[in-house]
């Protein structure tokens, strides 16, 4: 377990993304949504979750979907890894 601070709402939904996309890259799934123990599918089809949650990012519409499900470059997926390792996610000057 480790967890990170993320203070800015542009990294939140790409670290979003990044999670939601896990099976995916494993190859359980070939869509996001499609993983059955995902928050992403209980917010799309509606049904009740142990936890509440709330589509706060708008990933429920095709536009949303479709970014969910882009394939995040190398770079960017590399700078996402390494700001998840450290205590807080921000950016570095």
């Amino acid at each position: 377990y480790k967890w990170c601070l993320i203070s800015v709402n542009n990294y939140l939904i790409n670290c979003y993304r990044y999670v939601y996309q896990n099976p995916v890259r494993a190859g359980i799934v070939s869509r996001c949504e499609e993983y059955r123990f995902s928050t992403l599918k209980n917010v799309l089809s509606g049904e009740s979750f142990a936890i509440p949650i709330c589509d706060q990012y708008g990933f429920k519409d095709d536009w949303g979907l479709k970014w969910i499900n882009e394939t995040v470059p190398d770079q960017e997926r590399l700078i996402l890894i390494n700001g998840l390792k450290r205590s807080e996610f921000r950016e570095v000057s």
